[in-house]
């Protein structure tokens, strides 16, 4: 059995843009931006930049994490839509081994570290089969 989850992230409304800076109490914080411009009546184009840093909760520990996120999308004169986006990740972690005991309990001291790099694209659009398979809203009481 499979299958795909598909979780899209909201994107400002074009002409709008969004800001966003968050602090905890571990030095940890998140910071981001996100705006989308019309480039036409059926075309737009977004961009989110985000970076965060998941401060001293754990002695030794640190967590560096940038995304930009670019989209393309649209619709067709059909009214059918379509998008295109682009992701880089960038991430970097240092921290004690998952079963180590962390910093009171390690037997070796030693810290683990890992660094990531990710770039995805894809596309996606939407037609309609049949105009019998449209989503059809009504109201009740209304003829």
């Amino acid at each position: 059995m499979a299958g795909v989850v598909l979780i899209e992230t909201a994107w400002p409304e074009p002409g709008h843009s969004t800001t966003y800076a968050e602090a905890g109490t571990d030095s940890d914080w998140r910071a981001g931006a996100a705006a989308t411009l019309g480039i036409n009546d059926s075309t737009n184009m977004g961009l989110r930049i985000s970076t965060a840093d998941g401060g001293d909760g754990i002695e030794g520990s640190s967590l560096e994490l940038t995304n930009v996120a670019a989209r393309l999308a649209g619709q067709r004169s059909s009214g059918d839509s379509w998008q295109v986006n682009v992701w880089h990740v960038d991430r970097s972690r240092t921290s004690f081994p998952e079963v180590s005991g962390g910093p009171g309990l390690a037997v070796l001291p030693d810290l683990e570290t890992a660094d990531g790099e990710e770039l995805s694209l894809s596309a996606m659009t939407g037609w309609t089969l049949s105009p019998d398979w449209e989503r059809k809203s009504s109201r009740a009481g209304v003829s």
